[in-house]
């Protein structure tokens, strides 16, 4: 494991924050808009492409959208994102008429997976992640097979903030970020302060963001040819193309002092080896 402490904070990056949107559940949604307009200009960088989405249960009419838009696109307009997480909060939208948005689960998998077409959609070169807001209390009859292979597929990572509020602190889905190379933050439970709490996780993230979509554990299968097999340690460099990233490990070579010396001065050993044995002959019989 090789830890990579190059600062990609300024990198551009495509975001999807996916918004738990539950009105049984009026002070997690209020932390986490309120956390968002707070943190949002510290996390959104000049060429950012960033948009925000509410969800909760998916409908059961088929026309009606599982994914509401907060803001209507990817942008890094951070005054107009404000704008947009003002503006919804105040409208205080229900997703549909079958009151699915009282419940206090929500179809996060189903969510997820619409919510990774719609990074995939997006035509650019950017990494591309999904910074999920939620208590992480998945429907029981949500379907939760494929997301994380299909969110390996398209290269996609999802970073997770847990609110945990009394009484669900049980229900977490850790490998939705364990596997698509993400970060999971679970809020303090009865914390004080969840709103700043919130904040600091959503800066965090989302400045790491980048440097996870890269990946953490690379399986590297190394062959050398010319090695000298003298039982020394060997250091091995590694750098990364087209970036200032460098590493190195220490490894023991195989062998030991004598094969060594037969490899880096054949025609001296031999000789050397000759005489010894001429020595020790003589020795023996006479």
């Amino acid at each position: 494991h090789v830890e990579d402490t190059i600062d990609y904070s300024k990198d551009n990056k495509c975001v999807l924050i996916m918004v738990e949107y539950i009105l049984s559940k009026a002070q997690q949604n209020k932390t986490f808009f309120e956390a968002l307009e707070n943190s949002i200009r510290d996390c959104v960088n000049k060429g950012d492409k960033v948009k925000i989405v509410a969800f909760a249960l998916k409908p059961q009419e088929n026309f009606n959208p599982l994914l509401l838009d907060i803001t209507s696109q990817f942008t890094d307009d951070i005054d107009q994102i404000r704008l947009d997480i003002s503006k919804f909060k105040k409208e205080n939208k229900i997703f549909n008429s079958n009151n699915n948005a009282k419940r206090p689960v929500s179809a996060i998998m189903a969510a997820l997976s619409e919510g990774i077409d719609v990074l995939a959609n997006q035509n650019n070169s950017l990494h591309k992640s999904i910074l999920l807001l939620s208590e992480e209390r998945n429907n029981l009859y949500d379907v939760t097979e494929g997301v994380l292979s299909k969110a390996r597929e398209k290269k996609i990572v999802i970073n997770t903030i847990k609110y945990n509020q009394r009484g669900y602190s049980q229900h977490t889905i850790p490998e939705l970020s364990k596997e698509t190379y993400g970060e999971a933050i679970v809020l303090t439970l009865g914390g004080y302060d969840k709103r700043k709490e919130a904040s600091k996780a959503i800066i965090k993230l989302l400045n790491n963001t980048v440097q996870r979509s890269k990946g953490n554990n690379y399986s590297v299968t190394l062959k050398c040819y010319d090695i000298i097999k003298d039982g020394e340690n060997q250091k091995i460099i590694i750098s990364k193309k087209n970036s200032p990233f460098q590493t190195s490990f220490v490894f023991q070579k195989p062998g030991n002092w004598i094969i060594g010396q037969f490899q880096k001065n054949l025609i001296f050993s031999i000789v050397v080896s000759v005489i010894f044995i001429l020595i020790l002959t003589i020795l023996i019989l006479f």
